[in-house]
């Protein structure tokens, strides 16, 4: 029973990384981030296993896309992503000193 439970997640799995891959690959030299909003849709997002999904545009909070989310919420979001928007600023996805951010950051 546990291998049948084991190989179902691993499929289920399987079938969001497909699905990921697929999109990105649809993406590739879509340079416009609009264009990129407009590809990603409800069945998308419930087929990567989310039932609700929200962009907001870090400048200026306007949402890019939102399949779910109410208008209360969102105001809360933006809120919150306000009061801490400097640090989030400061985050870096890379790690300072790494190869790929001297490359990036030091031409």
């Amino acid at each position: 029973m546990d291998a049948k439970l084991y190989q179902e997640e691993a499929e289920d799995k399987l079938k969001k990384l497909i699905l990921l891959k697929n999109l990105i690959v649809s993406l590739i030299g879509v340079l416009d981030k609009e264009k990129i909003f407009l590809q990603l849709n409800k069945k998308i997002i419930n087929e990567i296993g989310f039932e609700k999904a929200l962009i907001l545009d870090f400048e200026d909070f306007n949402v890019k896309l939102n399949y779910g989310f109410e208008k209360e919420f969102i105001e809360e979001v933006k809120n919150i992503i306000n009061i801490h928007k400097n640090l989030l600023k400061r985050q870096l996805l890379i790690p300072e000193g790494s190869k790929i951010y001297e490359q990036i950051y030091n031409r």
